[in-house]
């Protein structure tokens, strides 16, 4: 069995608490955890949008803010 993926960063949103029961529901439906559904919900999102992560370069945080919105500091 395979090693579980740890996840050293975090975002956190605010929501409806409807939208908080249909996630937690979603993921139900799917088996997973809250968490895994919106991670992957957020990685469709991005992949929608033209930013596919297996395809970016690594990079912190702060850089890619910053080379989709410009230097904020």
């Amino acid at each position: 069995m395979s090693e579980p993926v740890r996840f050293s960063d975090s975002i956190t949103i605010r929501c409806q608490p409807e939208i908080a029961a249909l996630v937690d529901r979603a993921a139900r439906a799917k088996g997973s955890k809250p968490s895994e559904w919106a991670r992957q919900a957020l990685l469709a999102a991005l992949r929608e949008s033209g930013l596919d992560p297996a395809t970016s370069p690594a990079r912190d945080a702060r850089t890619l803010h910053d080379s989709l919105n410009g230097p904020q500091r």
